[in-house]
């Protein structure tokens, strides 16, 4: 004999799982109304059919930023994901050895700011020394990575921050829970700020985010 599970879905967690009122901060909106606990997780998923059309620009767009990483050698820029910071940063590759890559966090170049009095030989090459100078970011940190791996992603230009996000369009989302890039569904936009559709990991995330790919 198996038991048999209901579940209603609140939409704004108005009952709880014996029927009555919630105020609690559960981020689950599925409730079980008849069953017994422990009872399966629902997950509602953004629209992930199997359109054979945007399952081809999916491969499409993965194919390309992968062949990228055929190029990848000593001081390349690319992005790497930050356990610490929990977020993709800018890196430069230190090594490439055996199917794994070192990676340490980018270095600024610093800026040269003394007044010019002389101009004499001496003191341009100051300035030049100077300003070759790397300085180490507040953040820094030196790690392996396989080469294959999504948490080592193709750096992006300045056109990535100009793309156009609509409602309704289907794009790749970052999962902290998963650590690799997910479909999702823009749901909403607000200001700077898109609404990205993706079961339980759902969320708000700022347009120019790096932990939100088009394709």
């Amino acid at each position: 004999f198996n038991d048999v599970c209901i579940y209603i879905n609140t939409n704004g967690k108005l009952i709880d799982d014996k029927g009555g009122n919630t105020n609690d901060n559960n981020d689950n909106d599925w409730e079980c109304i008849v069953g017994n606990k422990p009872f399966p997780l629902i997950e509602t998923f953004a629209d992930k059919s199997s359109n054979q059309d945007t399952q081809n620009k999916i491969e499409k767009f993965k194919m390309e930023q992968n062949n990228k990483r055929k190029n990848w050698k000593s001081k390349s820029k690319i992005l790497y994901w930050s356990r610490t910071k929990q977020n993709f940063i800018k890196g430069k590759v230190l090594e490439v050895n055996q199917g794994f890559i070192h990676i340490e966090t980018e270095r600024q170049k610093q800026r040269f700011n003394k007044q010019k009095d002389g101009g004499d030989k001496e003191e341009k090459d100051e300035e030049k020394e100077v300003n070759n100078t790397e300085i180490k970011p507040e953040f820094y940190e030196k790690i392996w990575i396989e080469i294959n791996s999504d948490l080592i992603q193709p750096e992006v230009d300045e056109n990535f921050y100009k793309r156009k996000l609509k409602k309704k369009q289907g794009v790749l989302v970052w999962s902290r829970n998963d650590l690799k890039f997910k479909q999702g569904m823009i749901g909403n936009i607000e200001n700077d700020f898109v609404y990205i559709e993706c079961g339980l990991e759902s969320r708000y995330i700022q347009k120019g985010s790096l932990l939100i790919q088009s394709y």
